[in-house]
This record gives structure tokens, C-alpha cells and sequence, in this order.
């Protein structure tokens, strides 16, 4: 497990789609060339778990090096950018979760930072999966104590699974219950 930061002081990634900052994602792959050869670890084992910033970061990395990561899962942050800027045809597995409650960073994304909604974000993997249009939906307990449940939404037929967790009456920043989190995107290992 490690636990890098990004560059960028106000964002903590270059995490925008643009594909001209790449000086992050440089660094990511690198940054994994040396885990691999230093600790025998193959594409199949490199997961990014990313929150708020980490997550914008996630989806960077899954448009522009999905083929070295196997799974992202993104707490509270969506797409920054464009879509057209992600041109991958090449699918990951994706579990997303996020709160209505989030006022930092809306379900609907904002202008500001060019945060696109969790709709469209999932919407594009969802095309990059190849997934139908039908989902099932799985009750989990809530992920803080304020939180009555959390909604887990898994798309059918996808070349990859892409998975959304709703989660109710939860802020942006919270005191997670790291177990009940595990319970909820631990079918991204199987």
C-alpha cells in the first residue's frame, strides 16, 4: 500500500482531463514501474483508492493508464474535465461512492474545478464497459453513524463491473467506518 501526493497545491492532483498535464500521471507510472520491479507485483494487483482529490486523480488515471491498474474506487470525487479528452476504449473496474449530503463536492458536479456529475461520470464508464442499461441494487448498512444506509447500484453485463454506492446524510468529510467501506467495494476483488 502506499499513499503518494500529487502536485498540484490547491487540487492536491493535476487532475483535470486535458491531457496536457500529465506531469502526475508521469508520476504515478513511474511510481508503479517501481513497486512492480521492486516487489514482484503485477498489473492485476494495483487498485487506486482515491477520496475527493484521490478520486479525481482516479479517473485521470483510469483515461490515460487504465491498462496498469485493475480496479478504482472513488469516494466523493468524480471527473474533472472533459469527456472527450478520456479516449480510452479500455475498461477498469469501477466502484463510486457519494452523497447528496456532499456540499463540497455535489452529486451534480459544479463549474468550478470542471467537476462533471456522478450521473455523467458513471454514465462514460458505463459506455467503456460495455454495460447494459438494466442494474441491480443491494442495501448496506450506513458508512457513519448518521447514516441510516447506503445504496449499492451494480450495472449487468459489463466487460468490467462498474458500481455506484449512494450513501445517505453523509458531508463530505466524515469519519468513515472503514468496515462497513471494505463490506461494500470488496466484490472489486473477486
Amino acid at each position: 500500500s502506499v499513499a503518494p501526493q500529487g502536485s498540484n497545491a490547491a487540487w492536491g492532483w493535476a487532475s483535470v482531463n486535458d491531457n496536457a498535464t500529465t506531469t502526475d500521471v508521469v508520476f504515478i507510472e513511474n511510481l508503479l514501474t517501481k513497486l512492480r520491479a521492486e516487489n514482484t507485483i503485477t498489473s492485476e494487483d494495483v487498485y487506486v483508492f482515491g477520496y475527493s482529490a484521490g478520486g479525481f486523480m482516479g479517473y485521470k488515471l483510469a483515461c490515460q493508464i487504465p491498462e496498469q491498474i485493475t480496479a478504482l474506487v472513488s469516494l466523493a470525487g468524480q471527473f474533472r474535465g472533459e469527456f472527450i479528452q478520456c479516449t480510452t476504449s479500455t475498461p477498469i473496474t469501477l466502484h463510486h461512492f457519494h452523497s447528496l449530503a456532499d456540499g463540497d463536492v455535489p452529486m451534480n458536479g459544479r463549474n468550478t474545478g470542471n467537476i462533471k456529475s456522478v450521473n455523467d461520470t458513471l454514465a462514460h464508464w458505463r459506455n467503456i464497459n460495455g454495460c447494459d442499461a438494466t442494474s441491480t441494487i443491494t442495501s448496506h448498512p450506513g458508512v457513519i453513524s448518521s447514516s441510516s444506509t447506503t445504496a449499492t447500484e451494480i450495472w449487468r453485463n459489463c466487460e468490467l463491473n462498474v458500481s455506484f454506492s449512494s450513501m445517505t446524510n453523509v458531508p463530505h468529510e466524515a469519519a468513515y467506518d472503514d468496515e462497513i467501506l471494505r463490506q461494500v467495494y470488496s466484490p472489486i476483488f473477486n
